[in-house]
């Protein structure tokens, strides 16, 4: 029997046609939950529809009041009944919006239903908030609220300067025609992100490796040949094997495939994806580039860059491309190094003389278990999925004391497999959070190996403070029917990685959800997912998750020890991979669309001076959803300078002897909770006690014994360990004061 709704929380009456819809659940479920086992896309309209409605009245009486002022030369504006009342005209409407779009259907026509629902409702979504940001009124009441910033606390101050940062003066004192110009580039813009997401999409899934004889399958995991089964299966091609363009799957296959042949068919299929019909990106990419240019130049910017990072860390691109610069110096001799290496080893035994791009990883692969004993299939079975997320917890309840972390059942979930845990203050046994976690790869995922997505934040919500509600989305391979799901090394990093995310998100102590965890600064959101990847090398932290799941026995301690020191391993090509990906979005945000004559020109242009080995044919753009449909356009960067913070911050547990250091844990918890209320620059001050380090000289990963700390260390040693180079003028960062001038947005 369908439940009742009659009002929500707030007080605000649901209409009787709404009373059983599902998205309405919400409000008698625990913690505010989203009833996804009930939510249906037939349902998305209907409440849409309404939390629309009601956020256009709530802006029209803020409006109404401002524009009061405005003729009768008053200021009344405060920040309850301005900012406040902002932030939450829409939070119906955005808590309806994430519970739609986080929910990932197997069907795959449910999966067509919410991309065609999610492709109308987010260009009403922006004509919401074009309403808002081009409106004279708001803007001088927003204004008018930081005239007596001694009335404002920290939060409220941060949150008026955001506000006050997302309004466009230039646009709304502008022409009538500069006004249309702007909202219809801004639809335009986001019709072809969500299109290009989708096509993104469907081109991971539906470009297939189709493989007839078992016999070229050697040297793969057998877990990824029976899923490579069961996927010919779904497809209509029993008997055979079909492999999907799936990023960790590929890189997978790559390392370990046998058969030379099969790798190379594999390399094409995925680096030509996005080019070849019926999903081809290239026309649509050139068109989004011309209008997020056109889009710049109305608001008065030099570039997509200029106009996106004009309120993140680096602030402006220059500084952004001489990290990028810097790093590609001293890590193009490195991947040389290494690439001389691999080739020696190849053609000592092999009868191969050419090392080919779908050769490097292989052969990588097997000199690395030459040196180390082991490879990532050797380890597998030791990193079974539950004892690992066992092991995850128990990390996360160490390194950020007070908090307990506990699987439950008690909610409502879009899929079988997925889990949720709640995050306890452990004094009080209240929730602070709950973390939903999606495992394991199925057909119709979104592009991408894995994402932690904010469904609530943390903060005020129907009058109330609600702890934050987000969801971590992976694809493990599953164990098929009775069997474990064995996950490899670098799985377990992608988790703590994800996991960093969501509890950013879930302890923050911020009042409004635009400050709590992802309201951060684009280029310090990766902060505290990248510094838990560190203790992904501790041995502490590798016997705890462990435990071969047949006979129970830890991972030998010649193994632990070799895994913990085997962070840096040839880690020039992978390192240059990232930073190529940097310098090729920073150069499309850039980019003079008139002087474009094709995708294939532009992308080669901009990493020529990249090139280590003959690439053939192989593009990026045409499938770089990060940059053209995933909101990293001018920020890919990010991930780069994120990494040099978090490599100083965990340094001091280095330098306290001790990586789970009471003291250094209650810092970095700290840093955690205060999300966008500070500014990046003092939350790190703060942490450290100083400055960040000159980059190029705190990039401890390996080669330090954890007894030691790092101002003992001398930077030669570091940087050797590291990179294998030597400290050079060419591989010191500039002084980086650019980092204590620059205003941030959400």
């Amino acid at each position: 029997m369908a439940r009742i709704i009659k009002k929500l929380p707030d007080g605000t009456p649901v209409p009787r046609a709404l009373q059983s819809n599902p998205f309405f659940y919400f409000a008698e479920n625990e913690n505010l939950m989203p009833a996804w086992d009930e939510i249906r896309p037939e349902h998305v309209r209907p409440a849409i529809d309404f939390a629309l409605d009601l956020a256009r009245k709530n802006i029209d009486s803020i409006r109404t009041r401002a524009q009061a002022d405005i003729d009768n030369n008053t200021n009344t504006a405060t920040y309850e009944n301005t900012v406040g009342k902002l932030l939450a005209a829409d939070e119906l409407l955005a808590h309806f919006l994430m519970s739609m779009f986080h929910t990932l259907p197997e069907s795959a026509s449910a999966r067509k239903a919410y991309d065609k629902l999610g492709r109308d409702i987010i260009l009403e979504y922006v004509a919401l908030y074009e309403d808002i940001f081009l409106d004279p009124a708001l803007y001088k009441a927003v204004c008018n609220v930081g005239v007596r910033p001694s009335a404002l606390d920290r939060e409220e101050k941060r949150l008026q300067e955001m506000y006050k940062n997302a309004f466009r003066p230039d646009i709304i004192y502008g022409s009538a025609a500069i006004q249309a110009e702007y909202r219809s580039t801004n639809k335009k813009i986001f019709k072809l992100e969500m299109q290009l997401a989708n096509r993104m999409r469907k081109a991971a899934e539906e470009t297939l490796i189709v493989i007839d004889d078992p016999t070229r399958l050697s040297g793969i995991s057998p877990i990824l040949v029976n899923a490579a089964k069961e996927n010919a299966e779904r497809n209509g091609l029993r008997g055979r094997w079909a492999f999907s363009m799936d990023r960790g799957l590929f890189a997978a296959v790559m390392k370990s495939a046998d058969d030379r042949k099969l790798r190379k068919e594999y390399w094409d299929a995925f680096y030509s994806r996005g080019s070849i019909p019926p999903y081809d990106n290239r026309d649509m990419i050139l068109e989004l580039v011309k209008l997020r240019q056109r889009q710049a130049e109305i608001q008065g910017e030099a570039s997509h860059a200029h106009a996106t990072m004009k309120y993140q860390m680096a602030g402006v691109p220059e500084n952004a491309e001489i990290l990028l610069e810097d790093l590609r110096l001293a890590t193009m001799p490195v991947a040389r190094k290494e690439l001389r290496k691999i080739t020696k080893f190849m053609r000592d035994t092999t009868s191969y003389t050419k090392l080919n791009p779908w050769d490097v990883d292989y052969y990588k692969s097997k000199l690395k278990k030459e040196e180390f004993g082991f490879d990532d299939e050797d380890l597998r079975p030791y990193f079974e999925f539950n004892k690992v997320m066992d092991g995850v917890m128990k990390h996360f309840e160490r390194v950020y004391p007070g908090i307990k972390i506990e699987r439950t059942d008690q909610y409502a979930t879009y899929h079988p497999d997925q889990l949720a845990y709640n995050v306890l203050d452990k004094r009080t046994g209240k929730i602070l959070g709950v973390q939903f976690m999606d495992p394991f790869s199925r057909p119709h995922k979104p592009a991408g190996v894995a994402w932690s997505a904010r469904v609530r934040g943390r903060g005020v919500f129907m009058e109330e403070m609600h702890g934050a509600i987000n969801s971590v989305v992976t694809k493990l391979t599953k164990g098929s029917a009775g069997k474990p799901t064995l996950m490899t090394f670098r799985d377990v990093e992608v988790i703590m990685h994800e996991f960093g995310h969501g509890t950013h998100e879930i302890l923050s102590k911020c009042k409004s959800q635009a400050l709590s965890g992802f309201g951060v600064a684009r280029d310090w959101v990766e902060f505290p997912s990248q510094i838990q990847e560190n203790w992904c090398y501790q041995p502490q932290f590798i016997n705890s998750i462990a435990r071969h799941h047949e006979t129970g026995k830890p991972l030998p301690k010649e193994w632990v020890d070799k895994l913990s020191r085997s962070r840096g391993y040839m880690n020039g090509l992978p390192t240059l991979e990232i930073i190529k990906k940097g310098t090729l979005d920073l150069a499309w945000a850039q980019a003079n669309p008139a002087k474009i004559t094709s995708v294939e020109d532009f992308e080669r242009a901009a990493l020529k001076k990249y090139n280590v080995m003959d690439m053939g044919k192989a593009l990026y753009s045409p499938w770089f959803d990060h940059i053209f449909a995933g909101g990293y356009s001018a920020g890919f960067y990010s991930y780069q300078w994120a990494q040099f913070f978090e490599a100083d911050a965990y340094a001091l547990y280095y330098h306290k002897k001790n990586v789970y250091h009471p003291d250094v844990n209650r810092r970095l918890k700290s840093v955690i909770e205060q999300g966008a209320s500070a500014h990046p620059v003092k939350l790190f001050r703060d942490f450290r006690g100083r400055a960040m380090a000159n980059p190029m000289y705190i990039k401890i990963r390996e080669g330090l014994d954890a007894s030691r700390g790092v101002e003992d260390a001398d930077p030669e040693e570091i940087l050797e360990s590291l990179f294998g180079i030597s400290a050079s003028p060419n591989s010191v960062m500039k002084p980086w004061a650019i980092f204590h001038q620059h205003k941030h947005i959400c």
